[in-house]
């Protein structure tokens, strides 16, 4: 396991949440070569058990997978699957000196890739006359 050290940059110089633990991490290189890795904090999306409407995930194993499932005759984990197949954003994987091209497990996406990931189901399923709540809108 890699762990990940979250700061602050201020001024061209990376602040440490918690600089202790860095140092204790980085320690065990000393005198090595190193890589590192700096990128833009994004939040990650709320999580939850699938019956707790009040968060991202809940609204979507709880509500929008449900009720594609019942359309589509299949179960909510291979609907699931489908919907990440076809409708989930991509990032871009290095392979050698190209860039392929990966779907985002929803597990991963952030806040923002998440609302626009289930707002692309809600749009594809009202042009197919199937409703699903917009998630302001439920109430647990």
């Amino acid at each position: 396991m890699i762990p990940i050290f979250k700061g602050t940059i201020k001024m061209g110089k990376v602040i440490f949440d918690s600089r202790e633990q860095f140092d204790l991490w980085v320690g065990q290189f000393e005198g090595k070569r190193v890589d590192v890795t700096v990128k833009k904090y994004r939040k990650k999306r709320t999580s939850g058990q699938p019956d707790e409407l009040s968060n991202q995930n809940g609204y979507y194993w709880a509500i929008v997978l449900p009720i594609v499932a019942n359309w589509n005759g299949d179960t909510v984990d291979d609907m699931h699957e489908i919907l990440l197949k076809k409708y989930a954003p991509y990032t871009y994987k290095d392979f050698g000196d190209e860039k392929i091209a990966v779907k985002i497990r929803s597990s991963e996406m952030d806040t923002k890739q998440f609302a626009e990931y289930t707002d692309t189901i809600r749009m594809v399923m009202t042009n197919l006359d199937v409703h699903i709540p917009d998630p302001e809108k439920v109430t647990s």
